[in-house]
């Protein structure tokens, strides 16, 4: 008992031991589940009343902190879904109705999950938001270990969360969690006030095997739901009635036994001295080739790079060098392209698709902005297109012209107009600076945090 509960509080290694060697209730109802939530209830209510007043740890409804040794214990029971099932969440809340896809229900909030783990010093980064280009989850790493007794144990063991995962027809290997914390959101139920998303919002999210902005842990890869729907299976070799008791314990992950993140923040002004490279230990580049070359050696680092462009950079140039920052992304599996500074367009804006030139071919149709330059001065023509759906397959469009004069008139402009559409595409000579760019496109990124530059002789006339 001392080896698999590692605390010298005797008392509450008692009572896991007695809560995990617990038998799942069975229910009345033929259509309810077994459960181990009577048993966490007697059992987590004697374990807080041996731990009152005692400052070593934390406690809150189902979740235990110990601060001194640096861990999370997190109360729940196993879902009991089917063995060889696509395996979508780790870990859910009892709100989520997810159990047919996930591992286990926590008896605990995850809002209380995500305090537990502050007050052990770990800190939450940021999930993953394609629309602020946050492409990556970040934050701490943790280490998830079960608590349990499968089919076959005389008493509970300890093995790694994901050992319970199939991943390309192999038991999945555990890496550490990534700590996002999930964001801050309206409360459906209260108006006015803001609630743990993970709390109300479904999935209710506490580890998921896919990227989520919705959850207190992701793992540190990149795929959608859709992307990576099928790629964990629950394996069949680690059995378990329905609602046996489970225990979740969470624990910094040690260094070394996952990549260092690095920032650095890549100035690129062109030119023979193509970059300059900033941040802690970064390596000696002065150009964008250098950089990929540096970052390829340092395998045991993921390189976050906040891309600048140099405002004085033509658009003809912003395209070469946004491909050679793309070719560096695509080719090093350690590089990833953090969001631009604010009033910044992110490097893709640079690396449109060409087929969009071609407005028949586009899902859908964004406002046009289209700059000229009249001695050293730069007007726009906004073009508002509507689609008029007749009997052929494909629609007529329909367009609109507005002369603007001014990026003050353009932004006017904007507000008088009640349709939003986050969408902008702005074309442009080859010969516009930078900065002219951003002169119009910097105020009205609220409204399109969706921005592609074309180049006028890229056009389909």
């Amino acid at each position: 008992m001392t080896e698999l509960i590692p605390t010298s509080f005797k008392a509450l290694a008692v009572l896991i031991m007695q809560f995990l060697n617990s038998t799942p209730i069975e229910p009345e109802e033929d259509t309810a589940s077994a459960s181990s939530k009577p048993h966490a209830e007697t059992l987590f209510k004697r374990a807080t009343e041996a731990l009152e007043g005692n400052e070593r740890f934390w406690t809150a409804p189902y979740v235990i902190a110990d601060l001194q040794q640096k861990e999370v214990l997190v109360w729940g029971q196993h879902t009991g879904m089917s063995t060889g099932d696509p395996l979508e969440f780790f870990v859910i809340s009892e709100a989520s109705g997810h159990d047919y896809e996930s591992l286990m229900v926590s008896y605990a909030a995850p809002s209380d999950i995500h305090r537990a783990l502050e007050k052990i010093g770990l800190q939450p980064g940021t999930p993953v938001h394609p629309d602020a280009y946050e492409f990556w989850p970040r934050g701490d790493r943790v280490t998830a270990t079960i608590l349990w007794k499968p089919e076959g144990e005389k008493s509970p063991v300890e093995m790694a969360v994901e050992k319970t995962a199939i991943e390309s027809e192999n038991i999945m290997k555990p890496e550490p969690w990534v700590f996002t914390g999930a964001p801050t959101l309206p409360s459906m139920a209260n108006e006015g006030e803001t609630v743990y998303g993970a709390d109300e919002f479904s999935p209710n999210s506490i580890a998921s095997t896919f990227n989520l902005r919705n959850t207190v842990f992701d793992l540190p890869r990149q795929g959608s739901k859709t992307q990576t729907y099928g790629t964990f299976l629950r394996n069949p070799q680690v059995k378990a009635p329905d609602g046996t008791p489970m225990i979740l314990r969470l624990k910094p992950a040690v260094q070394g036994t996952f990549p260092e993140a690095v920032d650095y923040s890549l100035h690129v002004s062109g030119g023979d001295q193509e970059v300059n490279i900033e941040g802690e230990h970064a390596p000696e580049a002065t150009t964008l080739e250098e950089v990929g070359a540096a970052l390829n050696e340092r395998l045991n680092q993921e390189h976050y790079l906040r891309v600048v462009f140099d405002e004085s950079l033509l658009l003809k140039d912003l395209f070469v060098l946004a491909r050679k920052v793309q070719l560096i992304e695509q080719h090093l599996n350690t590089v990833r392209v953090s969001p631009p500074r604010p009033g910044r367009l992110y490097y893709q804006a640079f690396l449109p698709d060409p087929a969009y030139r071609n407005r028949s071919k586009r899902p859908s149709q964004p406002i046009e902005l289209h700059l000229r330059e009249t001695n050293g001065n730069f007007s726009a023509t906004v073009m508002e297109l509507t689609e008029v759906w007749k009997e052929s397959r494909t629609p007529d469009i329909l367009e609109k012209r507005v002369d603007i004069s001014t990026p003050d008139d353009w932004q006017a402009y904007l507000k008088k107009r009640e349709e939003k559409n986050p969408v902008l595409f702005l074309y442009a000579s080859g010969e516009t600076p930078h900065k002219a760019i951003l002169e119009w496109v910097s105020p009205v990124l609220e409204q399109f945090p969706i921005v592609f530059v074309y180049q006028f002789e890229d056009l389909s006339e």
